[in-house]
């Protein structure tokens, strides 16, 4: 890494920055060992000249960390956190956010401005960038249904690019930033306009019912597997009396089977342990190849 002229940018730029950071501090896991650089851009043009520097080098981009987890040894990279790009605004019916306004407070401010769309995303810990990279889902609705168009930085041509929904290529709990060197920057939602009752008590179940399954009360990085082409993950894992199962401190959810959480000084170690024993027992009485939705970053 060109880690003196990155700093001389952090420095004469003033962008907060922190060495030798836990990264447990970075995701809801609450779990990771510690990162050489963590770097906090504020606005657009800084996050773009920071991946100008660290474009031939190694360097993860983040928003809440809530769909994440990083390794238990040193992060030899340059970690990029989006929470300071947290702008939202509206055009006509379009709600402008960038990278790293939480998407709930997206869904929230398309409340108070009367438009209908998002209610689905209320109650989703991530940020715009990760729910759009990701595809993020709930409810019957995805990201997908209501995405007009990105506005992302290429790595490679150096250059702003906007793309249009068709070109966010857009799969189950992915997209074409998972596959690429683009850097989503901001996005546009495209919504209609609603009766404000309505959109309150669509939001106000959807959170109801995320309470009522989910463990929120643990430390967890969401849905630990994709939904398979057959069935779901959840049941089949329950099937198997795997619920409260545990390795070092990391549980299969005793609430919900489809959730991996920290029960107390869990370890990146204890939770790919975890993952590899479900994925082998599904596979074992199911055939069926369990793919993380969770993220490891080593």
């Amino acid at each position: 890494m060109n880690y003196r002229s990155l700093l001389h940018y952090l420095e004469k730029n003033g962008v907060e920055f922190k060495e030798n950071y836990s990264t447990s501090e970075l995701v809801t896991f609450r779990i990771g060992g510690d990162a050489k650089i963590v770097i906090f851009p504020k606005n657009r043009r800084q996050l773009i000249d920071i991946l100008r520097i660290l474009k031939n080098d190694k360097f993860v981009v983040i928003g809440n960390g809530s769909n994440c987890y990083f390794t238990d040894g040193f992060y030899d990279g340059a970690i990029i956190a989006t929470s300071k790009l947290n702008s939202i605004s509206r055009e006509n019916n379009l709600v402008v956010a960038e990278c790293g306004a939480p998407i709930t407070k997206v869904s929230k401010f398309a409340f108070d401005e009367e438009l209908c769309g998002l209610e689905f995303s209320y109650g989703i810990p991530g940020t715009v960038g990760g729910a759009v990279a990701m595809n993020a889902s709930a409810f019957g609705s995805d990201i997908s249904t209501v995405l007009k168009e990105s506005l992302a930085y290429d790595i490679c041509s150096d250059k702003l690019v906007v793309l249009s929904n068709a070109e966010h290529i857009f799969s189950v709990k992915s997209s074409v930033f998972r596959k690429s060197r683009l850097i989503l920057i901001l996005s546009k939602f495209e919504l209609q306009k609603g009766s404000k009752s309505e959109i309150y008590d669509k939001m106000n179940d959807n959170i109801s019912r995320r309470r009522e399954a989910q463990p929120l009360n643990l430390p967890s990085a969401g849905s630990a597997f994709i939904k398979p082409e057959q069935g779901y993950a959840s049941q089949m894992i329950d099937s198997l009396n795997l619920k409260g199962y545990t390795v070092g401190g990391a549980q299969v959810s005793t609430k919900h089977a489809g959730f991996i959480v920290n029960i107390g000084g869990a370890t990146a170690a204890d939770v790919n342990d975890l993952i590899e024993i479900v994925k082998r027992k599904v596979n074992e009485q199911y055939k069926i190849n369990l793919e993380e939705e969770i993220i490891y970053i080593e």
